[in-house]
């Protein structure tokens, strides 16, 4: 699981080249520069603020829920599962970060305080593409009402009237009800 979970971090680390890490942590060697206090405390803030975005995306997913909009629920539930595994990741990251600063281990301590500041930034990123989502299609859904007028006569509707009388129904073909003969010898 470890193998695994350390995988996800260096694949977001290639597709985030310009990410930038929280002012507190600019680079790995501030991040060594900090206290093992001092990053305990800042992965607890961090957590927090991610906790708080994933119940403001769940608000989000909500209202879109009521107001019955379907895009703005498809476009909050493919940027929620990415923020749902990132705080699974940043969880298991804030417990592997309190353990290693009770065994004093400080290379695993600036690694998981790292995938929880880099977990922390790619969903501050995702909240703000919900929300510009959300946004835009509140805009282009208010904006882009159509009416459509449909003029119905009454010959139109008298052409798809259905079968009411004896004779319309002798139009119909006889379907027979009896059962065919077997074609089996074997009765």
């Amino acid at each position: 699981m470890h193998t695994f979970i350390s995988f996800f971090v260096a694949l977001m680390m290639f597709q985030l080249p310009s990410m930038t890490f929280a002012a507190d942590a600019s680079t790995y060697q501030d991040t060594e520069k900090m206290s093992t206090e001092e990053k305990l405390a800042s992965a607890t803030q961090l957590m927090a603020k991610m906790q708080a975005s994933l119940t403001s995306v769940l608000n989000m997913l909500q209202e879109a829920h009521e107001s019955k909009d379907i895009i703005k629920i498809n476009a909050i539930n493919d940027k929620l599962s990415t923020i749902k595994g990132l705080v699974r990741i940043a969880e298991e990251a804030s417990i592997s970060l309190k353990e290693a600063a009770i065994t004093a281990q400080s290379d695993l301590i600036n690694h998981e305080y790292t995938k929880i500041v880099m977990a922390s930034e790619k969903i501050n990123i995702l909240v703000k593409q919900v929300e510009a989502t959300v946004n835009q299609t509140s805009t282009d859904s208010s904006n882009n009402q159509t009416t459509a007028n449909v003029e119905v006569s009454d010959s139109s509707i008298s052409a798809y009237q259905p079968l009411t009388s004896d004779q319309d129904l002798a139009l119909l073909p006889v379907i027979s009800s009896e059962r065919p003969e077997a074609i089996s010898t074997n009765q």
